[in-house]
């Protein structure tokens, strides 16, 4: 029996006509339909149906809908949500992010369907940062995925999952881990999931300072993001590859990349992030080359994006840009003034205590010190750098501040702290560049 059939029932059980049952809710005509099971109402009518008719809404639609097609229906607005939080378009996602809540208790007696949201919106929580809802909605979808068994799909979502909540954790080894495992489950590499797996894998690589590995995820992304004409999710990659020419000295191309990166985003609202972020890393070719005034020009044109959007801008964004233009004001010998733009920077991760651009910034800090005469206690500044940067794994920090207390030491004639640092960078540049020790 269709529910249409049902509703019929039930109305003349009740003694209520189709203008009684109607009123309010649907069109009599539009009830005629339904009842006839000439079309299948949606799920917001049929609750407001069962509420007038005093049944039970789950066991009004249990025997009448396929949950199959409700599978499809999720999926339909778990895709429409996942483009708008790449588009960054906050009214849509926050609207599509309510509709699956909803979606998730009307649809209780669906397992699979539930299972279906809870991804989607674990995806969401994920996006927006909210690393406490991302984990507690992992736990439960792992505690369920025992019945996925020799489910590809569902444990490459899962993987995926643990590794974007061990990455936004700054728990980059473990994020790598799960990312692999996902990789190892993939069957199709040009769809648009694998794309998004070899994107985050780019990033974490990029993160960690590894151009070759990152290059060659990042390179994969692109062509499929290009291939499909994710506008977002090609700028985010091509923001990644330009890093990494930067970081292996192909400078003319990362500018070129970086300046594709502005063009793409052009007025955009919702991409003006991305616009910041390019005008950042050209900031940070001109630091690079000691151009101070064209990086200041460049970082500059960023922070002022970024405070026409502030609440969508991560703190460690602006606290990054923060940091270069201190940067700018120490190599120009401008002590005070790099300490004025630090301290901005700190203000900006004052709640987060394990961030790698934190460690960039206490290893700054120790720079200037040393500058200023003031070695003893830059010595110490540096060692605080270094401990934060080994309690994350981040193993660039650690290769940067134990070169410099390295270099200290031989300066001072203490070779066996200098062999103690030499040792810890070498074998971080080591991993660095993949090569063996």
């Amino acid at each position: 029996m269709g529910i249409g059939s049902k509703i019929k029932i039930l109305r003349k059980r009740k003694g209520l006509t189709q203008s009684n049952l109607a009123d309010g809710i649907i069109s009599v005509p539009y009830l005629s339909l339904i009842e006839n099971e000439k079309v299948t109402p949606p799920y917001d009518v049929l609750r407001c149906i069962s509420d007038r008719l005093g049944s039970d809404f789950k066991q009004l639609i249990e025997e009448s809908i396929s949950e199959d097609e409700v599978c499809k229906e999720i999926e339909k607005i778990g895709e429409q949500l996942i483009s708008a939080l790449n588009m960054n378009d906050k009214n849509v996602y926050m609207n599509l992010k309510s509709l699956l809540e909803q979606k998730l208790k009307e649809y209780s007696a669906f397992v699979n369907c539930t299972f279906l949201i809870k991804i989607y919106l674990c995806h969401y929580f994920i996006e927006v940062r909210d690393v406490e809802n991302a984990k507690v909605l992992l736990d439960t979808l792992e505690a369920e995925v025992s019945k996925w068994k020799n489910n590809n799909n569902i444990e490459f979502d899962i993987f995926k999952l643990k590794g974007d909540v061990a990455f936004l954790g700054k728990n980059y080894a473990n994020a790598i881990k799960f990312y692999h495992l996902a990789e190892n489950l993939m069957k199709d590499k040009t769809s648009f999931k694998s794309a998004c797996l070899f994107y985050s894998l780019s990033y974490v690589y990029e993160i960690q300072y590894n151009p070759i590995k990152s290059l060659y995820y990042c390179r994969k992304a692109i062509d499929i993001f290009t291939e499909e004409y994710n506008v977002p999710l090609l700028i985010r990659s091509l923001l990644i590859l330009g890093a990494n020419y930067r970081k292996i000295g192909r400078k003319y191309d990362a500018e070129n990349i970086f300046s594709k990166t502005i063009e793409l985003s052009g007025e955009n609202a919702n991409l003006k992030i991305y616009k910041a972020n390019a005008l950042h890393c050209l900031g940070t070719i001109s630091l690079q080359e000691k151009d101070y005034y064209r990086a200041f020009e460049r970082l500059s044109e960023s922070l002022k994006i970024k405070n026409s959007i502030k609440d969508d801008i991560e703190p460690e964004s602006y606290a990054d840009t923060y940091k270069q233009v201190s940067e700018c004001y120490y190599l120009e010998g401008m002590y005070s003034d790099a300490y004025d733009y630090l301290s901005k920077a700190y203000s900006t991760l004052a709640n987060l205590e394990k961030s790698y651009i934190l460690g960039d910034c206490i290893l700054l800090e120790g720079k200037i010190k040393y500058a200023e005469g003031n070695r003893m206690e830059a010595v110490k500044v540096v060692k605080k750098a270094l401990k934060l940067f080994q309690s994350i794994g981040f193993t660039k920090g650690i290769a940067e501040s134990a070169e410099w207390l390295g270099e200290y030491y031989k300066d001072r004639g203490n070779l066996s702290d200098y062999c103690k640092y030499l040792h810890i960078s070498q074998n971080c540049y080591k991993t660095l560049w993949g090569v063996q020790s």
